[in-house]
């Protein structure tokens, strides 16, 4: 079968599938794999690092089925089909040069690639009251934040330091050309409108989710011409693949905006799309998702990111 673009987003995105296979006792087995990726439209893959039980099952019985779900919108997706291990050979070689892990990492010992043949849509209960997802994923966006802020929560290099523990940021950007910057970036980009103020202590403004209220962006009204935007002042919007690229700036090209030049060339050499608001920041639709994926230069070359 061929996976949707719906079901490659939930795995791109998350990252973690939960592998079942059976014993060769008959009984069954459940194991995390938080390498779990979309190698093709009908294939998933995952690396075998410290599987030796999965393959094993594996080895008796290639059938298989990976849950993949998102744990703030509380929906997902069920995988079957049958799995092959690959302990070298070019398709072995060609998977651990894609995941480009860093050389201190543990090394692969296969790779598993499961062809998948049946994919089931899975939807959590909290939905049966008739709320919306939007409604969903707040509840569950929260708790998981409450969660998160305990100390031992997260690895210690990615938590918030003792004194600080923010429930929502913000970050604030004047502009001159402050209708038509809303207009795009709430018409064209697509970004939610989540507040918006008029006359507030003398200002105007538009606040934008990313999405929800946890992480916005305020415009503020500016009667001052403010200096040239910088080359680095930009919002970069990280997205599953190419292809989720293309659909994302349909609206700015169908409304005649052009992508510019690169300001850098790490944007073109990793597939990068540049355009400029109506005040010269730049907005970048990259084609891989920061922190679950590798870049996608580094995948050719077979190096980690620095």
């Amino acid at each position: 079968m061929r996976l949707t673009e719906e079901m490659q987003r939930v795995v791109t995105e998350q990252g973690l599938g939960f592998v079942a296979t059976v014993r060769p006792d008959g009984t069954p087995a459940l194991s995390p794999k938080g390498t779990t990726r979309v190698w093709d439209d009908g294939r998933l893959v995952f690396l075998h690092l410290h599987s030796p039980g999965t393959v094993a099952n594996l080895a008796t019985n290639p059938s298989v089925e990976v849950n993949v779900v998102d744990p703030i919108r509380r929906k997902g997706w069920r995988f079957a089909g049958q799995a092959t291990v690959h302990t070298g050979g070019p398709l072995f070689e060609e998977v651990v040069a894609w995941y480009a892990r860093p050389a201190t990492a543990p090394p692969a010992k296969a790779v598993v690639v499961i062809d998948v043949d049946r994919a089931e849509e899975l939807v959590s209960p909290a939905y049966d009251s008739g709320a919306s997802e939007t409604e969903v994923a707040a509840t569950w966006r929260e708790r998981y934040l409450a969660t998160a802020s305990e100390p031992d929560a997260m690895p210690a290099e990615m938590r918030w330091p003792a004194h600080l523990h923010p429930g929502a940021l913000r970050w604030v950007r004047s502009s001159t050309s402050y209708a038509d910057t809303v207009a795009f970036y709430r018409d064209l980009v697509g970004l939610p409108v989540v507040g918006s103020f008029q006359g507030s202590f003398g200002e105007d403004g538009t606040i934008f989710g990313l999405p929800g209220t946890a992480t916005h962006m305020e415009i503020v009204r500016s009667e001052v011409n403010a200096a040239s935007a910088d080359r680095f002042d930009q919002i970069v919007l990280y997205l599953a693949d190419d292809s989720a690229v293309e659909r994302a700036i349909e609206p700015l090209l169908a409304a005649g905006v052009t992508p510019v030049g690169a300001p850098h060339p790490y944007w073109e050499a990793n597939g990068g799309v540049v355009f400029l608001d109506p005040d010269g920041r730049g907005v970048v639709y990259a084609p891989w998702i920061f922190g679950s994926q590798p870049d996608p230069v580094d995948r050719l070359t077979g190096t980690s990111a620095g």
